[in-house]
């Protein structure tokens, strides 16, 4: 997330700092979130619902968004289209009462993500799934958006296409933030398989995160402090 705001800043020309979207405010109905706007300008445009006459050559199961500032945008990976979104929710995850799956990301929902107290227990609130299983599990507040914007945002290898993925992905980032301000020896607690389906704890802070070129690459625990160098930014 910081390399993409300084890419902004220094690319771009863009005077502010990243914004992030807290989808508690937004579950009640999060079809309703300004998010969605369709103004040209600002909006993320409407969230949109592809419909079994629509097309689906590339196969994401989505309908071109053709409103906001993001009408029609072409994107390039893994081939050229427009982007996507198919909003919508699965029926394992329905729940009478309940909008979009409001329970996986309302302020319950966070709640206890935020009452985990190791690492391991804390990831798995916050993705839903257990790096050690293979099977099916309950979605997470991360996974859960991924699930119903759909589209796009919906492939991990390329989500990063959907423009709502920066802000939702700097919520995510504040939620582990908090999580570790919390408790400071929080910010060395790290761990857990390296290959999903593993049970192996191999994972270890002298890993190296690989940037491809893009920043130089860090260990693991060179990221873990947001107030630290090279990073050095708070959340509000």
């Amino acid at each position: 997330m910081y390399t993409y705001e300084t890419a902004l800043k220094q690319e771009c020309g863009y005077s502010g700092n990243l914004p992030r979207w807290d989808w508690t405010l937004d579950s009640d109905d999060m079809s309703k979130s300004p998010v969605w706007s369709p103004d040209p300008i600002i909006g993320f445009g409407t969230n949109v619902k592809r419909v079994a006459s629509d097309p689906d050559e590339d196969g994401l199961d989505g309908t071109t968004v053709r409103d906001g500032a993001f009408a029609n945008w072409p994107l390039y990976y893994p081939e050229y289209h427009s982007l996507q979104r198919n909003y919508n929710l699965p029926s394992q995850y329905k729940q009478v009462g309940r909008s979009y799956g409001s329970q996986y990301f309302d302020a319950a929902a966070v709640r206890r993500v935020d009452s985990q107290t190791t690492y391991a227990k804390f990831e798995v609130a916050l993705e839903g799934t257990d790096p050690a299983s293979t099977g099916p599990s309950l979605p997470g507040p991360h996974s859960i958006i991924h699930v119903i914007i759909g589209g796009d945002i919906s492939p991990s290898s390329y989500a990063a296409n959907e423009p709502v993925f920066y802000l939702h992905h700097a919520q995510v980032d504040y939620l582990w933030a908090r999580w570790q301000n919390a408790q400071p020896n929080r910010k060395m607690d790290y761990g857990g398989p390296i290959t999903r389906g593993s049970t192996r704890n191999e994972a270890k802070l002298t890993d190296r995160l690989q940037f491809l070129g893009i920043t130089p690459d860090l260990a693991v625990k060179d990221t873990m402090d947001t107030t630290a160098a090279p990073y050095c930014y708070r959340y509000e």
